[in-house]
């Protein structure tokens, strides 16, 4: 809804996402990783981010609720899986990746493992 930002940030040998309300003073931090995170896009409601995280090299999708619970990893693949943006429901994630042999945006479901591609 516009009312927040999300930063990744580098500290030591790991990675954070920190959140912050516009209105407020100070940046809270959401989820950390020791792999690289990049590519944050909220979940429409504000409810959740979404984001690239590296896994043993290879960047996945992951869903990080506000609540305060573990990151989900939505995505396994062996290439890199980039987060690009939401549907407006919240309900799709779209992505790029080479998962088939040339560079695609994909879409996956926001809660599961399902994938289609969009473009050929």
């Amino acid at each position: 809804d516009g009312s927040a930002m999300a930063i990744s940030e580098q500290e030591g040998d790991g990675w954070k996402i920190k959140t912050k309300r516009l209105d407020a003073d100070s940046f809270a931090e959401l989820t950390a990783s020791k792999g690289q995170i990049e590519n944050i896009s909220f979940h429409p409601n504000g409810s959740s981010v979404f984001y690239s995280g590296s896994v043993e090299g290879t960047l996945q999708i992951f869903r990080a609720d506000h609540a305060g619970t573990a990151p989900v990893q939505i995505s396994n693949g062996t290439t890199d899986q980039s987060v690009q943006d939401v549907s407006p429901d919240g309900s799709k994630i779209a992505f790029s990746s080479d998962r088939s042999g040339k560079p695609m945006i994909f879409c996956i479901w926001a809660r599961s493992a399902g994938v289609s591609a969009f473009s050929g």
